[in-house]
């Protein structure tokens, strides 16, 4: 049993990360697959408000979940973002995505964090099998939970590469006008935590216009609300001190069937962020072709594997001087552009999904979990 919850309201990597794997396990000849969601605003009707939202979800996790399982009995269930029922007669496998409610407490409402710090210890204590999407996820839960490495499990995310690849420049060119943009741009991706560096970048980005490098190019903001603390108020103030209006676009969430082109249009991913727990825009820049200039998060070297341009920092100087070699020196745009690729085509979804139910066979049999990653 899969717990599809996530995709009633998340619109970033977790998001993708659930439809991706429900997708490629119904495909498995030998999973007999039953996902089970909450009833409460199902596709089609108007989303509930954050608090609405988040109540829903606690109260599927602890009450609507459990009846579900009763109900029907599956072999395993899967809680694929943090949160399960803490009690339960079947096995239960988590998948953890990052532990940066710890490690930025203050960019977290203080009610969620001290929800995440109760619930989670014992949905791990509980759980046969514990899935991460990095190796450094797995390295900072097994020493803040004090959990036996043998339990966690690293299966990378993947990437679909049938939608992201390298697109023809007149299909790019039609998708980007939609949004009144031209191909050239610098890409931002992710919703603006402060973590994320987005303000950073903004201070990068003036540097390179200051210099007479940024030509005509312009920095596209693409992502949806950040929960929690977000630094939005924070860039678009830094936006208009640096007198930036024109050269910033901010399109906030964009359609699935966007992106692709979007990627494929910019010059460079920009991805400064501090941490993540996998990175998944540095992999699908990658399918695409485009080169990717990223900031100091393990997890993302861990991801790109040598094929993105790696900052020692994220500090406006050190990104500016980053982005400025990308958008200028040909051969280094080429260079990361075939390594992006090549690094890219090791990640697939088809492959995390065979992982992942082997994690699952392991599991129900009662063998020992060997390492998935």
């Amino acid at each position: 049993m899969l717990d599809t919850q996530p995709l009633l309201s998340q619109e970033t990597g977790t998001g993708t990360y659930v439809r991706e794997l429900k997708r490629q396990l119904e495909r498995l000849p030998d999973i007999d697959l039953i996902t089970v969601q909450s009833r409460i605003s199902p596709p089609g009707e108007n989303p509930p408000g954050r608090v609405a939202r988040n109540l829903r979800d606690i109260a599927w996790t602890e009450l609507g979940l459990p009846r579900s399982v009763r109900r029907l009995r599956p072999d395993v269930l899967h809680a694929p973002a943090f949160f399960a029922p803490k009690w339960g007669v079947v096995p239960l496998v988590v998948t953890v995505h990052d532990l940066l409610f710890r490690l930025y407490p203050e960019q977290y409402r203080q009610w969620w964090r001290v929800y995440m710090e109760l619930q989670l210890p014992r949905v791990l204590k509980r759980a046969a099998a514990i899935v991460v999407v990095s190796e450094q996820t797995r390295q900072q839960l097994v020493s803040a939970y004090d959990i036996s490495v043998a339990r966690v499990h690293v299966v990378h995310q993947g990437v679909d590469h049938v939608r992201f690849q390298p697109i023809e420049a007149a299909t790019v060119g039609r998708h980007l006008a939609r949004y009144g943009l031209d191909p050239g741009y610098i890409l931002f991706i992710g919703a603006l935590h402060r973590r994320k560096n987005a303000s950073q970048l903004v201070h990068a980005v003036a540097r390179l216009k200051a210099e007479g490098s940024l030509g005509n190019r312009k920095l596209v903001l693409v992502g949806p609300p950040a929960l929690g603390l977000s630094a939005e108020a924070d860039v678009m103030a830094l936006v208009k001190q640096h007198r930036l209006e024109s050269n910033v676009c901010t399109l906030g969430w964009v359609a699935d069937e966007d992106m692709a082109a979007l990627y494929n249009g910019a010059s460079v991913l920009a991805f400064p962020s501090s941490e993540e727990g996998f990175g998944l825009p540095v992999v699908e820049a990658m399918a695409c072709g485009t080169p990717v200039v990223a900031g100091a998060s393990a997890a993302v070297r861990e991801v790109g594997g040598g094929a993105v341009h790696t900052l020692p920092s994220s500090n406006p100087v050190a990104l500016a001087h980053a982005l400025s070699a990308v958008l200028s020196q040909r051969r280094l745009r080429a260079d990361l552009r075939e390594r992006g690729l090549t690094r890219s085509s090791t990640f697939d979804w088809a492959r995390t999904a065979a992982q992942t139910a082997e994690v699952y066979r392991n599991v129900v049999n009662g063998t020992p979990l060997r390492q998935a990653g």
